[in-house]
């Protein structure tokens, strides 16, 4: 699953201009004025960097009581953070307060005895691709003055911004017409109740589904999509869809909190699986895969049931279905004439190429065979460690850069030098390759160790095997002694380092200075492999490691 990612709309609220009363008279040519605290907190956001401002023609609701007033005033944006009143004339000696509503609904009303008022939070249209302007969710806050004296008011967020990154890799352009989140259970969007004392709303008539509709905007490569809605604790899946469901991801176990935007990514892949034997939650998308823009690659739960890949055109019919074997395919009208039948349940990969125009489909008896470091490296100087060599096959899962090159950070909870951002990931379609594609991988110059020898590199690295998410930093990268506690863990992993490196074991630690584009061969092992350092070309953002061919490659990707 894609990861989703969160940034704060605000910061914080000044505490200061909470609740507080200003000993200043506000009453000007314009009429009564307040100020609304703080800079940015208006939700009509900046798509590239969320801060958010007051613009021409906002109005805030403002619903006071005190003395003989007890209605709704229209204040309109003036300058910065004031907005001004002509309307309302407070009176000398007399204690008001404030209710305060973004945008201004000429029904807002706040009953005294629940201090409640109906809000609407919904997404609107989307004019353009990846425009926020669309977006105004609403605020709310109270204030308390006396007499004359001008309110400031701390505004507070009551909806959650969502931020769909739509990217096309379905080969010709897509028109969207909407970005649709939903959650069988939980209300989105509609109407609330929001209680002034808490900010806690209550749903009175309400969707489970917050959708953004969209002006047929077309995306070439990508485009992003903004919906509100309600805040909200996703328990269950959380479905994020394009065009009614033609395209969709599932995400759980999120928190959405008020003020926030969060960030997801929506593949409207050249290749979608469908069919009763597709489980409900699962993601349909085949890939497109990083070392081959030309391969789509697929490996997750197939129940008993039948499927189809549906593509531009109509659906997939391959000449031969049996399992594990690739063939060739043309395209049906129908799905009827292009499924497949699982009888059995399990673990199924699909491997599609564009370009050859061929489908593979394995079965989990067929499927492919993953990379093993196997017990040959568990000898002579793993003597003594309580491991035999042929108990010290694995599977290698994850290959992870580790090295001066990025000064040794680390994540919370993985060992020291070990971090999620610099991993290369197994490919779904040749798990015997992995990828590393991202930001431009830092040459930070550092020390080397190997034992008593030391080399200082410049931007040097190794890779080293390892779970894809580690769950601790115990005993995640020791592969070969899973009950070791000293040396360190890491100290006997299995790694892949510079094939014509002189390294030797606790002796000598060498690095080689390599070059973008060029490929390289690699030797794999416990020892001398360990000491056998690449030094990454300056640019670098792409590295595909062949362990099959046993071959590296660095490059810089556009």
């Amino acid at each position: 699953m894609k990861k989703i990612f969160y940034f704060s709309i605000v910061a914080a609220l000044l505490s200061a201009c909470s609740e507080k009363e200003s000993a200043v008279p506000e009453i000007s040519e314009d009429g009564f004025s307040m100020e609304v605290c703080i800079p940015g907190t208006k939700t009509i956001l900046d798509a590239e960097d969320y801060t958010v401002e007051w613009e021409s023609g906002d109005a805030l609701g403002v619903y006071i009581i005190g003395g003989s007033t007890d209605q709704l005033f229209k204040f309109e944006y003036r300058s910065e953070n004031t907005f001004t009143c002509a309307e309302f004339e407070p009176q000398e000696d007399t204690e008001y307060k404030y209710y305060v509503l973004y945008p201004y609904n000429p029904d807002f009303k706040i009953e005294a005895e629940s201090l409640e008022a109906e809000v609407n939070i919904e997404s609107g249209i989307q004019v353009a691709g990846s425009s926020a302007s669309h977006i105004k969710t609403p605020l709310f806050g109270k204030a308390e003055a006396s007499g004359i004296a001008s309110p400031e008011v701390a505004l507070s967020h009551l909806a959650t911004v969502i931020k769909v990154n739509v990217v096309n890799t379905a080969g010709s352009p897509i028109a969207i017409s909407n970005v649709t989140v939903s959650a069988p259970g939980t209300s989105l969007s509609g109407s609330f109740s929001v209680n002034f004392e808490t900010g806690a709303l209550t749903p009175l008539e309400p969707s489970e589904e917050a959708k953004v509709s969209a002006d047929e905007v077309e995306v070439v490569s990508s485009e992003s999509f903004f919906l509100a809605c309600s805040p909200f604790a996703a328990e269950g899946n959380v479905a994020i869809s394009v065009n009614d469901g033609e395209y969709c991801i599932y995400k759980s176990g999120l928190n959405f909190l008020a003020g926030h935007v969060y960030t997801t990514t929506l593949e409207c892949s050249r290749f979608v699986i469908g069919g009763d034997a597709l489980p409900e939650y699962a993601d349909a998308a085949i890939q497109q895969t990083l070392e081959d823009e030309n391969t789509y690659a697929w490996r997750a739960q197939l129940n008993e049931g039948t499927f189809h890949i549906s593509t531009s055109g109509g659906y997939i019919s391959a000449s031969n279905k049996a399992f594990s074997a690739s063939s060739s395919y043309t395209i049906a009208e129908t799905s009827e004439e292009a499924s497949w039948t699982i009888t059995e349940s399990g673990i199924y990969r699909i491997v599609i190429n564009a370009e050859n125009n061929t489908v593979a489909v394995y079965s989990p008896d067929n499927d492919l065979t993953p990379k093993y470091a196997n017990g040959s490296w568990a000898d002579g100087s793993l003597a003594g460690y309580g491991k035999k060599p042929e108990e010290n096959t694995v599977e290698v899962e994850c290959l992870w850069m580790y090295g001066p090159f990025s000064s040794f950070n680390d994540n919370s909870g993985v060992k020291q030098g070990f971090n999620y951002k610099y991993r290369c990931i197994r490919s779904l379609a040749d798990p015997y390759i992995f990828v590393y594609s991202g930001d431009e991988l830092p040459r930070i110059e550092g020390n080397a160790n190997a034992g008593s020898a030391k080399k200082w590199t410049e931007g040097a690295l190794v890779f080293f095997i390892g779970p894809e998410k580690p769950h601790d930093g115990s005993n995640e990268f020791s592969s070969s002694n899973t009950a070791q506690t000293e040396p360190r863990p890491y100290n006997n992993s299995y790694a892949f380092g510079y094939s014509d490196s002189e390294s030797v074991r606790n002796n000598v630690c060498d690095s080689f200075k390599a070059s973008i584009d060029t490929e390289y061969g690699l030797r794999e092992g416990q020892d001398d492999s360990r000491y056998a350092y690449f030094e990454i070309p300056e640019g670098c953002n792409y590295v595909l490691v062949d362990t099959r061919e046993m071959t590296v490659v660095f490059r810089h990707v556009e």
